[in-house]
């Protein structure tokens, strides 16, 4: 306290003095304590040599100070209510014949503070992303300039502003909500010259030149595995049909090739070879584009005419094999393979004609929906696309989720496994042992679950890949229709915006300053100030109630809000009788008339 006196006589200009030499008086709380006016008198006295000093409640002095400027009033009027609500604590104290009444008085310890830090309580919780720019100094900047006092119920106002905000706008809310904008470094996209374009475009082409490159290599190794996968299958087959094994020693081969049975065997023999005639087709075609053209001649003649033309190109395939040397029965199975890829190339051509054609029709549908209403027709893919990606992001997190919990239930079964007997929920003395995978056997049923691995996840799979292609079908849409929509998104999304860095104050505006009313909104057991008044009432009585109410003065910088008086009044009016005499103002000065 000495330092805060020495500050104080700094700068009214009383630093040089060997002692203050004026009179000094001191506005306290309500019931002061004497011991806390001993201790202030001794440090007045001794430190400063004051002469006198002089102790009194502000708010009293406010009270006088309003009443002195308002004489005609006071004249009639000498009794009335203090409601006073500082930065710490409010109070509500009745004047009677000019005295405080301090046995009725109601002391609450809530006040401005209070609302400061819930309102930054509040909007931490609302957005933790803007923890730095907020401040116990800016909430109580935020309240001073746009928090209000609901004018009625609370309750009520809350349910029209909820009723405002899902669009029924029956009834207005007392408040609109307010934006404000964060500071923040706004993205500009650089501008690149045309050689740097050029250099990236080149880049990018290099790049996919590689991976392409790659990727054929990959091909290549994986078809010359698969055709010594088939041309094993094959020989074990032509051996079989030949008679150079017997059915047994047939069997056992694919027993130990990990077959189950014989249809297992020609299930994937047959899908084996599709795999190789389709990639061998494919690979014809890239290499031999006029081959395309043939073939496309060749579905253009009859079937008679087809007929002959294949016993020319492939003569050997409507030979019996028993009459067929071993180099003619390669031959006839390197011409197999050659036809099979041929009738693959006409199919994929059929195919992919009729996609075409549906593609075309698609195309000409959405033109005309865009135009009919091209904004509504972007506004309307753009959401389209937002929600099969949120929509997949949403599985995505779902699938993460179980992932944990598969994990964890493996964790703790190892754990019960390697603590033994000695755990609770380990394994009993005479309990089997596990002697999983002593049998060769027993490791077929992961080649099972490998063959059957697709039936439960086939749906998600297949779902996943329709979502791909419509994706992928959107954002074609988009760049014809609509190029610059997907660079703004991905600007809005990956560089920051003004939207982000916004807080939007609404339920705050009233929520904050509540607390004086129901101090519990901030798990405070105290009563509010609507309670104070009915306590103050009831200890008064009709008569001593009727003589304040009709001078209620309201006090202190936290009742400087919108609508403190008229909520104020709307209290008092319920406290008393119908046709009383109620009259509710704010004092001269209320944040400094005590001064």
């Amino acid at each position: 306290m000495e330092h805060v006196l020495d500050h104080v006589f700094n700068g009214l200009g009383l630093d040089g003095s060997d002692k203050i030499d004026h009179p000094v008086i001191i506005t306290e709380a309500v019931c002061n304590p004497n011991y806390s006016r001993a201790k202030m008198s001794k440090l007045l006295l001794e430190c400063y040599g004051v002469p006198a000093v002089c102790y009194g409640v502000g708010d009293l002095f406010s009270y006088s100070y309003h009443h002195s400027h308002h004489e005609s009033q006071t004249m009639n009027l000498p009794d009335g209510l203090i409601v006073s609500s500082s930065y710490e604590v409010t109070h509500v104290i009745p004047i009677l014949d000019g005295r405080p009444d301090f046995l009725a008085t109601v002391c609450i310890p809530v006040g401005g503070l209070q609302a400061h830090r819930f309102l930054f309580d509040a909007l931490l919780l609302k957005y933790p992303q803007h923890a730095r720019h907020l401040s116990l100094n800016r909430c109580h900047e935020l309240n001073l300039r746009f928090s209000e006092y609901t004018k009625g119920n609370f309750l009520e106002e809350l349910r029209v502003m909820q009723a405002w905000t899902d669009g029924d706008r029956t009834r207005k809310p007392q408040v609109e909500p307010v934006v404000l904008q964060l500071p923040f470094t706004e993205y500009v996209p650089k501008e690149e010259s045309e050689e740097e374009k050029k250099r990236k475009e080149q880049r990018r082409k290099d790049h996919a030149e590689r991976l392409r490159t790659l990727a054929a290599e990959r091909r290549q190794r994986k078809m010359i595995e698969r055709q010594k996968t088939l041309e094993g299958y094959d020989k074990l087959v032509v051996e079989l049909e030949e008679g150079i094994i017997s059915e047994e020693a047939f069997l056992l081969q694919l027993s130990k090739g990990g077959f189950d049975d014989r249809a297992d065997f020609e299930r994937v023999h047959k899908q084996l070879q599709k795999k190789v005639e389709d990639t061998i087709a494919k690979m014809q075609a890239k290499e031999n584009p006029l081959e395309d053209d043939e073939d496309n001649m060749e579905e253009e003649l009859d079937e008679e005419k087809r007929a002959a033309l294949d016993r020319e190109k492939f003569p050997l395939l409507f030979l019996d094999v028993s009459t067929l040397t071993e180099e003619q029965k390669k031959e006839k199975r390197k011409q197999h393979l050659m036809k099979s890829a041929q009738e693959g190339r006409a199919r994929r051509r059929r195919e992919k004609e009729e996609k075409r054609l549906e593609l075309e029709t698609k195309e000409k549908e959405e033109h005309i929906k865009y135009e009919k209403n091209p904004s509504e027709y972007i506004a309307e893919l753009i959401a389209k696309r937002q929600k099969i990606i949120e929509m997949r992001g949403k599985r995505k997190q779902d699938r993460d989720f179980h992932d944990r919990r598969k994990n964890l239930a493996s964790k703790r079964r190892m754990l019960q496994k390697v603590m033994g007997s000695g755990s609770s929920n380990g394994k009993g003395a005479n309990e089997a042992e596990d002697n999983f995978g002593a049998d060769d056997d027993d490791w077929q049923v992961y080649k099972k679950m490998a063959q059957t691995r697709g039936i439960d996840g086939e749906d998600d799979e297949s779902e996943s890949e329709a979502e791909k292609e419509e994706i992928s079908w959107i954002e074609k849409l988009l760049m014809r229709y609509d190029p610059d929509a997907l660079k703004r998104e991905k600007n809005e999304t990956q560089y920051p915006q003004a939207s982000d860095f916004q807080i939007e104050l609404m339920v705050e505006r009233i929520k904050s300053l509540e607390v004086i009313y129901q101090p519990s909104i901030i798990g405070l057991e105290y009563a509010g100030l609507a309670e104070a008044l009915d306590g103050v009432f009831r200890k008064l009585g009709p008569e001593r109630r009727d003589r304040v109410s009709k001078n209620v003065v309201v006090i202190g910088g936290n009742t400087c809000h919108p609508n403190f008086v008229g909520r104020l009044q709307y209290h008092v009016r319920s406290s008393c009788p119908e046709g009383s005499e109620i009259k509710v103002c704010h004092a001269k000065d209320p944040r400094i008339g005590a001064w």
